[in-house]
């Protein structure tokens, strides 16, 4: 997309926004490099480079490590080194990595326990999606799949600037809602004059992050809005895990709950030429592994 593009729809959003004096909080450059290593859609990725970017900061050096040697790898001699460790995992799963790693950076947006809690929930949300959604797209074969992880990740960020923008606000629209559940986009355009999608595009694209996902961003509620037939099955995609995720992972210790499917997932099922049923397998089969995930950049980070 060339930049007079880019910049006439990022001026569309910004029409459609409440003049909120908007303040982004700053995404660790290793977003920006991670992404723009996605976006070369090379047949050799740039390992080396990536190599670089793990070894420059230790807490995703950490979690690389830890990744590679948990269960889910079975790798039977602990590994120690960075780069053995990047070769690995592969080129994709340590980009995904240094993205959720950043993400839980942004930490630094609450100021009160209570917003701690919130950060905590967004994050739970952010980190299942992204896997979920990463599950979903491979399983599907679909083409773009390389940006649904960045877009699951990213489908909450909008959350995170009402909370920096309009902590108290926020807070309070947050603990009038039902215990152990988010805001809804309705409910935030009623307090608001905007949502958290919308938002989440903004930032995005502050971010200079690519339009594909700053167009999964904000459409991911909605995804009949995107003309793009490839994106509309990414933002398909993030709806139903953003679904699974907030069913089947935001719930302590219980590990009896069905996934149940919503609209999303039949429209994704139809347009994939898979079964719901298919789907609903997968995702209550992948639980157990998004909850690992989860936690390994959760409370690691």
């Amino acid at each position: 997309m060339t930049t007079t593009t880019r910049s006439s729809h990022n001026l569309e959003r910004k029409k459609k926004a409440p003049n909120l004096e908007l303040r982004f909080p700053p995404l660790p450059r290793t977003v920006s490099e991670v992404s723009a290593l996605l976006a070369q859609q090379t047949d050799i990725p740039d390992t080396p480079e990536l190599t670089r970017i793990v070894h420059n900061d230790p807490m995703v050096a950490a979690l690389v490590l830890k990744r590679i040697n948990s269960a889910y790898f079975g790798i039977r001699r602990e590994v120690s080194d960075v780069g053995k460790a990047v070769r690995l995992l592969g080129f994709l799963e340590v980009c995904n990595i240094v993205l959720a790693s950043a993400m839980m950076k942004l930490r630094n947006v609450v100021k009160t326990r209570a917003q701690e809690r919130m950060f905590e929930q967004i994050m739970q949300a952010s980190v299942g999606t992204a896997s979920y959604a990463t599950e979903l797209t491979n399983f599907l074969k679909m083409p773009n799949r390389e940006i649904a992880f960045t877009s699951g990740l990213l489908h909450t960020s909008g959350r995170l600037v009402l909370l920096h923008n309009r902590p108290a606000g926020y807070e309070r629209l947050w603990k009038s809602g039902k215990p152990g559940t988010m805001p809804t986009a309705g409910s935030e355009r009623a307090t608001f004059g905007v949502d958290h999608t919308l938002l989440g595009g903004l930032a995005a694209d502050h971010w200079n992050l690519p339009e594909s996902v700053v167009q999964v961003i904000r459409c991911y509620l909605k995804p009949g809005h995107l003309r793009h037939p490839g994106l509309r099955s990414i933002a398909l995609a993030v709806s139903v895990a953003a679904s699974a995720t907030e069913q089947l992972c935001m719930t302590p210790d219980n590990n009896h709950l069905r996934f149940e499917a919503k609209t999303a997932l039949r429209i994704l099922a139809r347009t994939s030429n898979a079964s719901p049923q298919e789907l609903v397998r997968l995702i209550e089969s992948r639980r157990a592994n998004v909850k690992d995930y989860m936690a390994t950049m959760i409370y690691s980070s």
